[in-house]
């Protein structure tokens, strides 16, 4: 009987106990899908052809192509010069990013153990109208840009022809 009587009392002290109920909500799972920025290069950076001297110097090459020398560099005329042209599709009307090689990345060199730094990299989207690192797709989702950048040149640097690459990128701000 006491065995009888501890049974009921613990059945009854687990239906005396509060009962917990399960608790649930619903969520939202949801994407934005975007037709993927498609970049292709359509010019070269070139800086052209230029003279040194036993003193150091740089050429920089503007987003619109033009050389401004400094130091123991000259120009000369007769040479093709561009600075390196973009075009980006993507979505409509939306924003990007182009992302530009950091200073000291970038070398060219002439193949026999001569180089030079290509630095301060720089942007301009073509309808933006000034230097940046942003841009906007046209409501057809094209846009164009351009690239230059300054060539820093050594002080009695080795005559040649020197060659580089470099990477740049474009995302969707």
């Amino acid at each position: 009987m006491k065995k009888l009587f501890l049974f009921l009392l613990v059945i009854v002290a687990i239906a005396a106990m509060p009962k917990t109920t399960l608790a649930q909500t619903s969520t939202t799972a949801d994407v934005t899908l975007k037709t993927p920025l498609v970049l292709t290069k359509t010019a070269e950076l070139h800086f052209g052809t230029l003279m040194t001297t036993t003193a150091a110097g740089t050429c920089a090459l503007s987003t619109a192509g033009a050389r401004t020398p400094s130091g123991g560099v000259s120009l000369s005329a007769q040479t093709t010069v561009s600075a390196a042209a973009y075009s980006v599709s993507g979505e409509a009307s939306a924003g990007f990013a182009i992302t530009l090689p950091a200073d000291g990345v970038v070398t060219v060199s002439d193949g026999g153990g001569h180089s030079m730094n290509v630095n301060s990299f720089v942007a301009r989207e073509a309808a933006a109208g000034a230097d940046g690192t942003t841009g906007t797709l046209s409501g057809a989702g094209a846009q164009t840009f351009t690239v230059g950048a300054t060539l820093v040149v050594g002080a009695s640097q080795a005559t040649g022809s020197y060659t580089g690459t470099f990477n740049v990128s474009v995302d969707y701000n």
